[in-house]
């Protein structure tokens, strides 16, 4: 019966070990961290690309034109996670793209490429420019073409090795170029006026354009502006932007005389209109130049609307604030407002000014960086020149990105260590458990097999 007893306690070390080893690799599995979202691969139609405007027919090209068109690229992923960066790549096809370059906003840095963030609802965009240059020997008539972007997403399963689908080809943009044969640039210039203004605001002298040519035509002005018949200022195309106008249009044209050093009084503007060195019609209007206080101001806050549906954390949250001139003069209008999250106020907001012409509509501008998710609530309203306007409100979300709590604290480096170092103190009493386990283990076996005395 003794060394009956001291077999079966020789196999009683073995169970305990296998339950011990058990336990160890349970609280380790328990404990090791989950895989993340971003290591899931990226694949058909979870990746889109597209473009505004959807086609472009350029009518009216003729040999050695150059023509700009300003071109929205944007892009859709689901399947990658918010910050991710994507790489739109430019290219075209069709008889037409040996005529189209690509540039930037500025119109001055050649592109080949775009890269864009993806917000928390996995969309971005960007500006961009198409230049046209119509070679000298185009063939006349409609020819045509395609821009056709590619989206890449950079990083997404690039530590897993996974490639998902590397590049996504969208929907091309369909391009008509007609050329004509000779171009005939010929115009009419009209109805010249120009209303009263006060010192410190510019003078707008206006006129109708009519293009009777068959290219499209930019008319250049030159104003020499008189007071008691004698020169005082001589502006025109340099200080305004050219307008283009396409063949068979009709439209009025604004030039602006900048008065901020002019003395009150009544003046004279001598217009003469140009078109390709031909002049197309000259004019000579009255105004007069107040002392600043004279015109009354009066304004309407329209509308309060954020430019992008749902800002991420991090980045700069785009309020437009629309101001309608309904007074006698040009006004300088700016928004001034607070900005709450989650009922607290976070931060006040002011924007620069912004001149509104008589009669128009400006969209003043601020811009507010999203430190963290929250619901957040914009109010203000518009400072024109000491007079302010009745107020409007804005409200929206800010949704945790996949690196961050709900509160808006980062994951991605403190919640990572403090679980790492959770699961290192669990996997430590896991191992003190098991070799509790055998320890008692063997000591209470070799103490049953030892014979009785």
């Amino acid at each position: 019966m003794i060394r009956e007893t001291g077999e079966n306690s020789r196999h009683l070390p073995n169970w305990i070990a296998v339950l011990s080893l058990m336990i160890f690799l349970v609280t380790a599995l328990a404990v090791l961290p989950a895989p993340r979202a971003g290591a899931q691969s990226v694949g058909e139609g979870q990746l889109g690309i597209g473009t505004s405007p959807a086609s472009l027919f350029l009518d009216g090209a003729y040999h050695g034109e150059t023509r700009w068109e300003r071109i929205w690229v944007h892009t859709t992923c689901t399947a990658c996670p918010a910050q991710s960066e994507v790489e739109i790549k430019l290219g075209c096809s069709g008889d037409i793209c040996g005529w189209m370059s690509f540039y930037d906003e500025d119109k001055q840095t050649p592109l080949e490429s775009l890269r864009v963030v993806l917000d928390a609802s996995g969309t971005a965009g960007r500006w961009m420019w198409a230049k046209f240059t119509i070679p000298e020997d185009a063939p006349v008539g409609k020819s045509t073409g395609a821009f056709e972007p590619s989206a890449s997403p950079l990083g997404v399963n690039a530590s897993e090795g996974e490639t998902g689908v590397s590049i996504i080809l969208g929907s091309p943009m369909d391009i008509t170029i007609n050329v004509i044969g000779t171009p005939v640039f010929s115009g009419i210039a009209d109805n010249f006026s120009a209303k009263d203004t006060e010192t410190g605001y510019p003078v707008r002298i206006e006129y109708r354009f009519q293009n009777t040519g068959n290219v499209r035509a930019a008319p250049s002005p030159t104003i020499t502006v008189l007071k008691n018949g004698q020169p005082v200022d001589t502006f025109g195309a340099p200080k305004q932007d050219k307008t283009t106008v396409n063949p068979g249009a009709t439209v009025t044209i604004t030039a602006e005389m900048d008065t901020r050093f002019a003395e009150a009084g009544e003046y004279e503007a001598e217009v003469t209109v140009s078109l390709q060195d031909m002049t197309v019609g000259t004019g000579r209007v009255k105004f007069a130049v107040l002392p600043k206080g004279s015109l009354t101001r009066a304004g309407a806050f329209t509308n309060l609307e954020l430019d992008e549906a749902s800002p991420a954390v991090g980045t700069l949250a785009k309020m437009l604030a629309h101001f309608s001139n309904i007074g006698q003069i040009d006004t300088r209008a700016r928004f001034e407002g607070e900005i709450y999250r989650d009922g607290k106020l976070v931060d006040t907001l002011q924007s620069g000014e912004v001149l509104v012409a008589v009669g128009q509509t400006g969209i003043v501008t601020a811009y507010y960086k999203i430190e963290a998710p929250g619901n957040y609530r914009v109010s203000g309203y518009i400072n024109y020149e000491g007079m302010t306007t009745d107020r409007r409100e804005i409200s929206f979300t800010v949704a945790p990105g996949p690196d961050q709590t709900s509160a808006g604290t980062p994951e991605s480096s403190g919640s990572d260590e403090g679980g790492s170092s959770s699961a290192v103190i669990w996997i430590v009493i896991g191992v003190i458990v098991a070799a509790v386990l055998i320890g008692g283990g063997l000591y209470f076996g070799r103490k049953r097999a030892r014979p009785k005395a």
